[in-house]
């Protein structure tokens, strides 16, 4: 569910940006209005487009759904208005080709290539808890990034995401998924763990058959926590370790190996 926050600058709502209080921290969001081609993307479209970033606010007198960017007190800042940088230019492309608007419109269920943003995931280890510096967000889009280096434009498969699936690499023809990665970056592993092993279990029966392969992508700093390797071996999930922009399997599998191995079954 949304978080409720409070808008924290001026009232004006022809300005973009905004500073958005929130329980914790500061955080440094977007109202969504954005200008493309020839004239302005319709907000509710760009609204759409970054469904998985918005927050709920309290906007003076009503209840808005802003863009969330960043906190203040992030350790990646320059890192996540790069990554919205990336998102907003990748969406005004989509837009200009003309074909992007349908795109845009189409409902969250359906396959799409974007980024995305969660915001911060927070650790149950110590006192008081800590928040990770790795967004989710970011481990996403890098993830992303070095799958579609992997996977070749001739390809006949894609990488994409939709409303559920974290990252994909998705047939094109058929839209089955061959390979579906869920990624959780809570340092208190153990309730995401298992939530990770039924959205994978249900993700494979909804978007793929028999042969997806299903991957655990964690972030680094949690493999010392992982006391669960076996039971997601046992049941056919094979967990990755990522960092920037690199990754590598618990076995030992190099990434590239991985991937190609998903392609050619």
């Amino acid at each position: 569910s949304l978080r409720q926050v409070d808008l924290c600058n001026n009232a004006d709502r022809r300005v973009s940006g905004a500073y958005v209080q929130g329980r914790k921290n500061v955080m440094i969001c977007h109202r969504g209005g954005f200008t493309a081609y020839r004239g302005k993307i319709p907000k509710e479209v760009s609204l759409a487009y970054f469904e998985k970033w918005l927050v709920a606010v309290e906007d003076s007198d009503k209840e808005a759904s802003l863009i969330s960017i960043t906190s203040l007190e992030s350790n990646s800042l320059a890192n996540d208005i790069a990554e919205f940088v990336s998102a907003v230019s990748e969406m005004k492309a989509q837009f200009k080709s003309g074909e992007g608007v349908a795109t845009l419109r189409a409902k969250s269920s359906n396959w799409r290539d974007g980024t995305e943003f969660e915001g911060d995931k927070s650790s149950g280890k110590s006192c008081p808890p800590k928040d990770y510096e790795y967004l989710h967000g970011p481990l996403c889009n890098a993830l992303r990034r070095q799958l579609k280096e992997l996977v070749k434009p001739s390809s006949t498969v894609n990488v994409l995401s939709n409303k559920n699936v974290d990252v994909a690499i998705v047939e094109k023809i058929s839209g089955t998924a061959v390979a579906i990665f869920e990624v959780k970056t809570s340092a208190s592993l153990s309730g995401q763990l298992y939530s990770a092993h039924g959205q994978l279990a249900y993700y494979k029966h909804r978007y793929g058959d028999a042969t997806t392969a299903l991957f655990l992508v964690l972030p680094k700093e949690t493999q010392g926590q992982m006391s669960s390797l076996y039971f997601f071996e046992k049941t056919g999930i094979e967990v990755i370790y990522g960092e920037k922009e690199e990754f590598i399997a618990a076995s030992g599998r190099a990434f590239s190996e991985i991937v190609a191995r998903c392609i050619r079954a």
